[in-house]
């Protein structure tokens, strides 16, 4: 004996195949949009991690480039031309 396919409708349980067809095309569309929103959220989350990555990215590119520090406090290389107070 095969079982019939059910499904809950309003809190009550109906056999899809005594369904009409128009209400089975729905039922079938309905699953379809709910796979389908499932997937755009995911993309979404996609999207939204890497829409991080580049914001993040952009930051750290607008930051001043710290120049490495000597032991006197001077960026290395740095030239200081002290002009004599009168």
């Amino acid at each position: 004996m095969s079982e019939e396919q059910k499904i809950v409708i309003n809190d009550e349980e109906y056999n899809f195949g005594d369904l009409k067809v128009e209400t089975q095309a729905h039922i079938a569309r309905v699953a379809e949009i709910r796979r389908e929103i499932a997937a755009l959220q995911q993309q979404i989350s996609e999207r939204n991690v890497l829409l991080q990555a580049y914001t993040q990215s952009i930051v750290e590119g607008v930051k001043p480039v710290e120049e490495p520090e000597t032991s006197q406090g001077l960026p290395e290389g740095f030239v200081h031309d002290v002009m004599p107070i009168q």
